[in-house]
């Protein structure tokens, strides 16, 4: 394998082009904290299987990160659409965007569906019931934080 490595995560010439080589590259830019070049990895294996849930709920994960929640929504919202709840991480991707976006209905709604399918899969259901309470706290807190953000006193 050739190597262009102009330092931590930067892209690398990969002689496998297959989309699983592109997810490990992502991925090891993603375990670096080069979030925007996982995405550019996680790109390249979309383009060449657009079909592979695991790349858009990666990707999604890398948007989140850099605050692109416009992105993350699509991205978890094609995962979900490709491979359903066979896939719950799509589900927790798309919540965690909408908490972060201020969308606390839609973050609860998404939990509610993922509770209603993680029965079976272990762990799965504390977390959907986290992030449920997670977005339903900051529902209840979110005028109080608005009014501080603009120096507003709350008593």
């Amino acid at each position: 394998m050739s190597h262009k490595n102009k330092g931590k995560g930067k892209e690398k010439v990969a002689e496998d082009s297959s989309p699983q080589s592109f997810k490990e590259q992502g991925n090891k830019c993603f375990e670096l904290g080069d979030f925007k070049q996982a995405i550019q990895w996680y790109t390249k294996g979309i383009e060449e299987d657009p079909t592979n849930h695991i790349l858009y709920s990666n990707r999604s994960a890398a948007y989140l990160i850099l605050k692109g929640v416009d992105q993350a929504i699509e991205d978890a919202k094609k995962c979900i659409e490709i491979a359903g709840e066979q896939f719950p991480k799509g589900y927790i991707r798309l919540a965690d965007a909408f908490i972060l976006k201020g969308e606390f209905d839609e973050a609860i709604s998404v939990y509610n569906k993922c509770l209603s399918f993680s029965q079976s899969v272990a762990g799965l259901n504390q977390i959907c019931e986290i992030g449920k309470l997670n977005a339903e706290v900051k529902k209840f807190y979110e005028p109080t934080i608005k009014l501080q953000n603009y120096g507003l006193e709350v008593k």
